[in-house]
């Protein structure tokens, strides 16, 4: 350790140390210091942050055995003495008998640090700031601090990273004033990441210049925390560059590879709605047509819907958004690809979607896991009926809807469907309409509509003067319309359950007709809405259930609500029983 601390040797050989205590640096911040020994001597450490999981996960404890297999230097930001940062290590025993320090100085950390750190780099001479120009090349044999060994007690430090992704060019206006930005995302070869902002003129300077999958050094960047709410690698910092900043191109002929960490659909939910995001590797089974739509604020993008699949037997939807929706030819064929940065929503079950620095790569090389993938889909994935997690809305096809993901009414009570979660369960069911609750003849009150704002489907009253007024948008409402509520019983062989029905399944379910013509048609004449309602019973459909349970004045009863809902297509459902007892009779 004492010749490791003072810089005492140029390749060191580091052996076996002993952690004698691992602490957190700071409550609430993932990220952990360490006091290390080799029985003669013992230093201060702190872990970088992609060790953090194995202290978490019980891979690092103390008196653990270790190798330290990579390490930096540091000097304190008050003390200037040397910080030892541990970057990589390999545990060798766990439960070890903690090491006696022998007889003779009990060196520790407060070492003087040498007159040139070994990470420290020379002070760069001073540039003036410029508009974009000609690239600046990176002169050879640049000395360069590894992403995860960055700390905003820092001031001079130079990276060597790849830019994995660029955004684009954003304004904004607040009270302190208003500009233009846009972010990168880097990756050095060790696999580290670390988001960077430019700000003002800096975009004017560095945005043309800057090109995804080139390699370039970063110095003259101001290092800050990073918010976690909108962090989207596992990095604890973020760097902010300006005029003053110094990027230049290597050209030394090296690649970066970009690096994943793959998360299986099966384990997607535990991370939906914590904008953490995920690495996917799958096979795209089909895809929609690219839309072109309008945002709250005016800007027109791009909207394409995907279905994925992998070796879990699972499928979710993944929604494209902006550049990412283009060019159609990639997904043809049931590619294998890996998507890097992809947002997990619990909207409609568990669903993805596109950050501005997703990245999206078909039939990555080089990727063992993309191999295995494949031969899987091509020899028994294609042939399999996957179940989806995620859930459509409004009327669909109803294709997600299968033998082999629905279940009987009666699982609902038996496995306590929509009393654990609070955020409510799922379930896919085929089931008939058995009765329509509706008002009587000559009745208007309890109709299952509501009336609304056409644009908002906010509820409306009508006032004195015959008129509509919506209280949430706090207007009169000229031209309102009315959306179904419809309360159905459904049952199968299992059992009955009431379930509520919003417009476009209302819809489908009464032939077609919408609340405001089967409003008219029971003003003219209450027995020909009647008739509609009688019709809807005993038509059986596939539908997908949200059941929560919900508690008023006191009492708990858990509710069921139609998410999803399609016709029985009966050639589908032949094919898919026949397949269904091919399985049973060759796994029997």
């Amino acid at each position: 350790i004492k010749r490791i601390m003072t810089n005492n040797t140029s390749t060191p050989v580091l052996g076996n140390l002993q952690l004698q205590d691992v602490m957190v640096v700071k409550a609430g911040v993932d990220r952990y210091k360490a006091i290390c020994s080799d029985g003669e001597s013992t230093a201060q450490g702190i872990m970088a942050t992609q060790l953090s999981k194995m202290v978490n996960e019980g891979d690092i404890i103390k008196n653990c055995i270790f190798h330290l297999d990579k390490y930096v230097l540091q000097p304190h930001p008050t003390t200037g003495k040397n910080m030892l940062l541990i970057l990589g290590l390999t545990v060798v025993q766990l439960n070890a008998d903690p090491i006696p320090l022998s007889e003779g100085p009990k060196d520790k950390m407060d070492i003087e640090s040498p007159k040139k750190p070994s990470v420290m780099l020379p002070p760069a001479p001073l540039k003036t700031p410029s508009a974009s120009g000609p690239i600046v090349r990176a002169s050879p044999g640049v000395k360069c601090t590894p992403i995860a060994g960055l700390n905003p007690y820092q001031n001079r430090w130079t990276i060597k990273a790849a830019v994995m992704s660029k955004g684009e060019k954003k304004e904004w206006s607040n009270d302190r004033g208003s500009g233009c930005l846009f972010k990168i995302d880097l990756q050095d070869d060790d696999g580290s990441e670390i988001s960077a902002a430019f700000f003002k003129d800096a975009v004017t300077k560095f945005y043309d210049m800057l090109e995804v999958g080139n390699i370039y050094t970063f110095s003259r960047g101001k290092i800050k925390m990073a918010n976690k709410k909108f962090r989207n690698n596992n990095c604890d910092y973020e760097i902010n560059f300006d005029t003053m900043s110094e990027i230049c191109l290597v050209d030394d002929g090296s690649r970066i590879q970009m690096s994943y960490n793959f998360t299986k659909l099966d384990s997607l939910e535990q991370y939906a709605g914590t904008n953490v995001p995920v690495d996917v590797l799958a096979v795209v089974k089909s895809y929609t047509e690219c839309l072109s739509l309008t945002t709250k604020k005016g800007r027109e993008t791009q909207k394409r819907d995907l279905k994925l699949v992998d070796d879990t037997n699972l499928e979710v939807s993944v929604t494209l958004w902006g550049s990412h929706a283009d060019n159609a030819e990639l997904w043809e064929g049931c590619p294998v690809v890996a998507f890097k940065k992809l947002r997990v929503s619990d909207y409609n079950g568990c669903s993805l979607g596109t950050l501005d620095s997703s990245m999206i790569v078909p039939k990555p090389e080089g990727v063992s896991e993309a191999e295995e993938l494949e031969s899987w889909f091509s020899s028994a994935g294609k042939y399999n009926t996957p179940v989806s997690i995620s859930k459509s809305t409004g009327g669909s096809r109803g294709g997600d809807v299968t033998i082999a993901n629905r279940k009987q009414l009666e699982a609902i009570d038996e496995e306590q469907l929509g009393t654990t979660s609070e955020k409510g369960d799922y379930v896919n069911v085929k089931a008939t309409i058995t009765s329509v609750r509706h008002p009587g003849n000559g009745r208007t009150e309890n109709n299952p509509w509501y009336v609304a704002e056409p644009e908002t489907k906010y509820k409306c009253s009508e006032q004195s003067d015959g008129t509509w007024f919506c209280e949430r948008s706090n207007k009169t409402v000229e031209n309102p319309v009315r959306r179904y509520i419809l309360q159905c019983q459904i049952g199968d062989a299992s059992g009955f359950r009431y379930v509520s029905f919003f417009n476009d399944q209302a819809e489908t379910i009464l032939g077609g007709i919408t609340a405001d013509q089967l409003h008219e048609l029971q003003e003219q004449d209450a027995s020909l809405g009647q008739q509609h309602y009688k019709n809807a019973c005993f038509k059986t459909f596939n539908m997908s259930l949200r059941i929560k349970q919900e508690t008023y004045n006191g009492e708990s009863r858990v509710k069921c609500i139609c998410t999803n809902l399609a016709p029985v297509d009966f050639t589908l459902e032949c094919k898919q029983l026949s397949e269904a007892i091919k399985a049973y009779e060759t796994w029997s």
